[in-house]
């Protein structure tokens, strides 16, 4: 399990629960620098909505993308395709 903060447009705040993650406990208190990149921005703000359970928050006053993935939240849109 872990938590994940957006604290700013280009940084984001990993919390992983140390007994479960065992294997980054090497980076407990460390800068992992990653590639922030749109396809991982839209990742990870699909994950906020797919989690969120009263409120998504953003700095800009942008909402069409989290709106058009919370419509496919119980469906099988994203499904891998079989082969």
């Amino acid at each position: 399990m872990y938590v994940v903060y957006p604290l700013s447009p280009s940084i984001v705040m990993y919390c992983f629960e140390r007994s479960h993650w065992k294997r980054t406990e090497r980076f407990d208190s460390c800068l992992s620098p990653v590639v922030f990149d749109s396809e991982m921005v839209k990742s990870e703000n699909s994950g906020q909505v797919f989690m969120a359970m009263r409120f998504v928050i953003s700095p800009k006053d942008d909402f069409e993308h989290p709106r058009q993935f919370a419509r496919t939240i119980g469906t099988d849109i994203y499904a891998p395709k079989d082969a």
